[in-house]
């Protein structure tokens, strides 16, 4: 049966290990953001298990008194892939996060330097708009220097997603890292 366990501050060095198999270095926060941020609660680590064995992870920036959740970031073990894990566990994502809005953040395929690079880029896309999220249309982002579309789990018009993303990662960003981050037109 398919669960999912809450990290633990002394899973943070493993958990990270593993981000830095799944992730390009320049999405990734520093070890320190990741373990402070789920030490003050500020992220949301959790594990998808299965008999014992972890399958899949996701860190989400959630906080009770905030309506909006900002996916940073999900992956499936590598042997786990192609199997539905992924659907399984943001099904449950969602589920647990019942009544908010799930905001997630998509390399922009017009961005990707190889085709296989586009075709996965919009492979993303369609896995997460299968599971019920939306582009969220004429907005694009900058995040730590990665070109993003942004998507969220409703079909509401969402027109203050730049304060709800400079709100939140405000939360779980250290200063220099904040000026990374940018939320613009498309047109701009």
């Amino acid at each position: 049966m398919l669960t999912i366990k809450k990290i633990e501050l002394s899973e943070c060095e493993t958990l990270y290990q593993q981000m830095m198999n799944d992730f390009p270095p320049s999405e990734l926060i520093p070890y320190s953001n990741v373990r402070n941020n789920i030490k003050n609660g500020i992220f949301d680590a959790m594990y998808l298990t299965e008999d014992g064995i972890n399958l899949a992870y996701a860190i989400l920036t959630a906080l009770d008194d905030i309506e909006y959740v900002i996916g940073n970031y999900l992956a499936v073990d590598i042997s786990s892939r192609d199997k539905g894990i992924g659907s399984e566990f943001l099904k449950k994502i969602i589920e647990k996060y019942h009544g908010k809005i799930i905001v997630i953040e998509v390399e922009d395929p017009q961005g990707a330097a190889t085709k296989d690079e586009k075709k996965m880029r919009e492979r993303r896309i369609c896995f997460y708009n299968s599971a019920g999220f939306r582009l969220v249309p004429t907005k694009r982002a900058n995040i730590l220097g990665v070109e993003m579309q942004i998507m969220a789990n409703t079909d509401k018009k969402i027109s203050n997603i730049r304060e709800i993303i400079n709100t939140i990662y405000s939360l779980s960003l250290e200063a220099q890292l904040l000026e990374s981050i940018d939320v613009v037109d498309m047109d701009d």
